[in-house]
């Protein structure tokens, strides 16, 4: 989905403070970054937001409950 045009992604590890609110799991180093900071399989990210959605404090939260 887009939100605030064509922009494109750096492809670095390096996120800005607006990158941590939402978790974009179609892209592949979007991926890889959430289920290191969260400490994750995939599938178990992918599982996540499918149920709290792709807020990062929502599936934070998820995980930290579960």
């Amino acid at each position: 989905m887009l939100l605030f045009g064509n922009r494109t992604k750096t492809k670095t590890y390096s996120k800005t403070q607006s990158d941590y609110l939402k978790i974009d799991i179609f892209d592949e180093e979007d991926l890889k970054f959430w289920c290191k900071r969260f400490n994750c399989t995939e599938d178990a990210l992918m599982a996540a937001v499918n149920i709290v959605g792709v807020s990062a404090n929502k599936v934070e939260n998820y995980f930290n409950e579960n």
